[in-house]
């Protein structure tokens, strides 16, 4: 169960990475004057969206992940602590990520 979680954060930091690249492209639009000014608003509200829609997808999963470490101590003997750990860094890593482009948008 901790490597299928894991997979999927893990999955998650390239789709941030994604939307940063987007940003940093709208960005570049913005100040070098190429496309028009719809064609940025157009690709600003795109880039609004899907960073809205990863963050309704992302808050909810830091939520489970923060308190799975306590559940599975009931079925596992291992220590996970540091397992756990590690993908709660990773998932607050994408959520600060994702929290830094709203605020540029």
């Amino acid at each position: 169960m901790y490597r299928i979680v894991d997979r999927l954060v893990d999955y998650c930091l390239p789709i941030t990475v994604k939307l940063l690249d987007n940003l940093e492209e709208v960005e570049d639009d913005i100040f070098a004057g190429s496309n028009s000014d719809l064609n940025i608003v157009k690709d600003i509200a795109l880039l609004r969206r899907d960073i809205i829609a990863t963050r309704r997808i992302i808050w909810p999963m830091r939520a489970v992940i923060g308190c799975l470490e306590n559940k599975l101590r009931k079925f596992i003997n291992q220590d996970m602590s540091v397992y756990f750990g590690d993908m709660t860094d990773h998932m607050d890593k994408v959520w600060d990520t994702l929290d830094e482009t709203k605020e540029v948008i």
